[in-house]
This record gives structure tokens, C-alpha cells and sequence, in this order.
């Protein structure tokens, strides 16, 4: 063996170590029987390989060698039809090699004529190769997919013409030398392309059933939300009804003889009907039913409205409420739903504020600007908000409910609701708990502050002084 051919047989070797070894460890891996019959190949194609190497007297031994090949041709149409997913196989593909392979050890043996039996061998190994070229090439479906099939197409079409080649080559040592070559290449390419193709496929087909199941469970939930909604509506409307009629019935009797009983009673029915009017403004925003009639105004005559509204609670825990008002732009103004912003915003704040201050004390409403917004603060002097409670404020979902100083209870869903509606306005809540504000000499129990943006420079409003109440 000359020393060029000594080179060739011992890279090719280490090849073929490397490939049964990679392929081995996917197979292992994945557990895919496809990597196994790339496995089976290249076993294959070492011992032809090594069989090869050792039998070149051109008898017999040798042309046994050579057609040893058609078992990983038939490996490859195996391989071909795995990836296509195709069940349906052609007996012919392993019926006419095995034939060829006799014809040729039979015209051996009456001609003794190595060059023309081998031919026999080389079509029994090109059959399989260019079969499965042929359903690798007509394959059509995902059109990545469809690229990679005729990129195996052309590669088995390759490798079925390097056999056919084998008589011719083989009878010298530069074509030998070649047709060993030019195995290696195209070794070196399917163990490239073989892998690189099903991890494709397995990965392409994972996330095919990852989407499904995704597809399908967004159905259960959409379904299960659906339903939960026509629960809700039909609850709410169901219990709405006959506590309004109670409560109804309570104020007429606290007319004749205010109860203890009486006033527990008609603060608990105030509780429900309280707790039914926020369920029902969660699921309005939720389902996207809630219209905003957005209108350019004054955000402090809201202010004012809401506490109004609350005037009785204030009076109750003898608080009182300070107004002031810092805006210097008085072109300046905002777009917003008054009426919202009244009864559900600053509404819900002054609401929290009353619940969580002392008896005596102050809240403040505070209006200030800056650049791009116009910021309205409530603030109280009450306790402030644990560290526990803090990051999921806003939250529908997290646990945020407290007794108010007073023993007051909550929903929990007031400031989410709060939130929902300024962000509607295309506006932002944030807030500060327990500081020092340099406007006050006692600590700051809570500030909310709600910044709506500044949108228009046409005067709506006149300047007005701090306003006390």
C-alpha cells in the first residue's frame, strides 16, 4: 500500500471512529431509532472500509468486500424514509441488489474478469441510494424542511456515483487513491448534514407540539374564563337585587327603632353591596366594556366632587382635608373622564386615606406639575404600608386586604381598579410610604400620587388659591 493510500485509509479510519461515537452518544441521548441506523451505518462502512483494505487480490474475497456496502445502502434508504416519516417500502430495493450481487460472483467466477463483475456490485449498492435520492427529492412540505430533503437528495445521488465509478477507479493506485478521497468527503458530509437534519426535525417537531398544546390549553382557559365571566355576571346580578331590597327594608325600620342589630346588619349589607360594585368594576375593565368619555378639564373640581362624596366618613373621624395647588402653567391641562376620575380614583384614595388615618388628623390633596405630566397627590399621616404588601399593591391577584385603624374592611381590589383607570387615561399611580416632605413637619404616612400628561397649552382653568375644608 503506498504511503498516500496509507494516509487516506488512516484518516478515514479516524473518521469513522468519530462518527459512531457522536452518533452513538444522540442515539443515547435522544433515544431516536434514526440515530441508531446512523449508527448501524457507519459500523457498516468501517468494517466495507476495513474489509477492503485488507482483500486487493481482485477475486472474490474483494468483490464481497465491496458489495459488504450494500447493507449500509440499505441503511441509508432506511434512514431516508425515516425522515420522510413514510411507512411504504419497495421490495424491489432489496430483492434486485442481492440478485445483482450473485449475477456479479457468477460472472466472476465464468469470466474471471473482476472490472466487469464489479459492475454488478456497484449497481446492487446504487439501487437503494438513488431510490431514496428519488423520494428525498419529490418530498414536499415545510419549505426549510423541503430544502434539507433535497440537499439529501443530492448528497445520496453523489454517493450512489462514486460506486458506480468503483470499477473503473479501482483497478489503479491514483484511482483508488481518488475513489477513497472522495468516500471521505462525502462520509464527511452526510456526518455533518445526517445529524444537523434530525436535531432540526426533532426541534422543529417539538415546537410544533409544544404550540399545540399551548393552542389547546389557551382554549381550556378561554373557555373556563368565559364561563368564571357568565358566573360572575350572573352572581353579581343575583345578589345585587336582594341587598339593595334589604338594605332598603333596614332604613325603613331604623326609621321606627334604631338597633345595635339594625346598624350591624345594615353596615355588613353596606359591606356586600360595596364589594359587588368593585367585582362588577373589575369585570367592566376586564372585558373591556368600560368606555372612557375622555373631555379636557379641571382635575381638582374631581378632586372636590370626591370629597364631597366622602363627607360624611370625614366628618365621622374628624378629619379634615387640605387642598393645594402648585400649578404654575394655568394654560396647561389634561384629557380625562371626570366623572371616573371623581368617583373611582380619587374616589378609592380618599377612601384608603380616611381608613388608614388617625381620628383628628389631615389628608392633604396636593396638585403639582412638571414637564410632561400634572400630578395629583393624596396624602395621609396615617401608618403607612408594610414592606410585605408594597410590591403587589396594584395587583389583582396578590393578597393586599387590611383592616382599616378604624376596623374598617377592604376588598382589596380598590387600588388595583385605580390603576386600570389611570393607565386607561394613559396616565401612572406610583406611590411613597413613611418619608419626610419637606411641604410638612411630621412624617408622610402615605402619598399617592396620580400623574396624568399634560396634552394641551388652551386655558381651561383660573388660577385659585389653597382651599381648605
Amino acid at each position: 500500500m503506498s504511503e498516500s493510500l496509507y494516509i487516506t485509509v488512516l484518516v478515514f479510519s479516524g473518521t469513522m471512529l468519530v462518527n459512531v461515537l457522536t452518533s452513538t452518544a444522540l442515539w443515547y441521548i435522544h433515544g431516536n431509532r434514526i440515530f441508531g441506523y446512523i449508527t448501524l451505518s457507519w459500523v457498516i462502512t468501517a468494517i466495507n472500509f476495513f474489509m477492503q483494505s485488507q482483500f486487493v487480490g481482485f477475486d472474490y474475497k474483494m468483490l464481497l468486500a465491496f458489495s459488504f456496502y450494500v447493507l449500509a445502502s440499505w441503511v441509508y434508504y432506511e434512514i431516508t424514509l425515516a425522515l420522510l416519516k413514510n411507512e411504504e417500502r419497495s421490495r424491489w430495493i432489496y430483492a434486485l441488489p442481492i440478485v445483482l450481487v450473485v449475477v456479479g460472483l457468477g460472472v466472476l467466477r465464468l469470466t474471471s474478469s473482476y472490472q466487469m463483475a464489479s459492475i454488478f456490485s456497484a449497481i446492487a449498492i446504487a439501487l437503494p441510494l438513488l431510490a431514496a435520492a428519488w423520494v428525498s427529492f419529490r418530498h414536499e412540505n415545510h419549505r426549510d424542511e423541503t430544502k434539507g430533503f433535497r440537499v439529501l437528495a443530492l448528497l445520496l445521488f453523489l454517493l450512489a456515483i462514486h460506486y458506480l465509478d468503483y470499477p473503473i477507479l479501482r483497478h489503479s493506485e491514483a484511482g483508488a487513491v481518488f475513489g477513497y478521497t472522495m468516500a471521505f468527503l462525502l462520509t464527511f458530509a452526510f456526518s455533518i448534514f445526517f445529524p444537523s437534519f434530525l436535531l432540526w426535525q426533532l426541534a422543529h417537531e417539538y415546537s410544533g407540539k409544544l404550540q399545540d398544546e399551548v393552542t389547546k390549553q389557551t382554549k381550556e382557559l378561554v373557555a373556563l374564563d368565559n364561563r368564571n365571566k357568565a358566573l360572575l355576571s350572573i352572581l353579581i346580578h343575583d345578589l345585587a337585587t336582594p341587598v339593595t331590597t334589604a338594605m332598603m327594608s333596614i332604613s325603613k325600620m331604623e326609621r321606627v327603632a334604631q338597633t345595635v342589630s339594625l346598624d350591624r346588619l345594615r353596615r355588613s349589607l353596606h359591606h356586600i353591596m360595596s364589594t359587588i360594585e368593585k367585582v362588577r368594576e373589575l369585570q367592566a375593565v376586564s372585558t373591556g366594556k368600560k368606555n372612557l368619555e375622555m373631555e379636557f378639564s379641571d382635575p381638582l373640581l374631581a378632586a372636590h366632587g370626591a370629597v364631597s362624596y366622602y363627607a360624611e366618613q370625614l366628618h365621622a373621624q374628624n378629619l379634615t382635608v387640605q387642598f393645594i395647588d402648585r400649578r404654575k402653567n394655568f394654560g396647561a391641562a389634561v384629557m380625562i373622564d371626570a366623572q371616573l376620575l371623581q368617583a373611582q380614583v380619587m374616589g378609592n384614595l380618599i377612601s384608603n386615606a380616611i381608613k388608614f388615618s388617625p381620628r383628628g388628623e389631615e389628608i392633604v390633596i396636593r396638585l403639582t406639575e412638571d414637564a410632561h405630566f400634572l400630578n395629583i397627590d393624596v396624602i395621609d399621616f396615617g401608618i403607612g404600608i408594610p414592606e410585605n404588601i408594597a410590591g403587589k399593591l396594584f395587583s389583582f391577584t396578590g393578597v393586599t386586604t387590611r383592616k382599616g385603624l378604624h376596623n374598617e374592611k377592604g376588598t382589596g381590589f380598590g387600588l388595583p381598579l385605580v390603576k386600570a383607570y389611570v393607565d386607561m387615561m394613559h396616565g401612572r399611580i406610583e406611590f411613597k410610604t413613611q418619608y419626610k416632605d419637606p411641604d410638612f413637619e411630621r412624617e408622610v404616612g402615605v402619598c399617592m400620587r396620580v400623574k396624568l400628561p399634560l396634552v394641551t397649552t388652551q386655558p381651561i382653568l383660573s388660577k385659585a388659591p389653597e382651599m381648605g375644608m
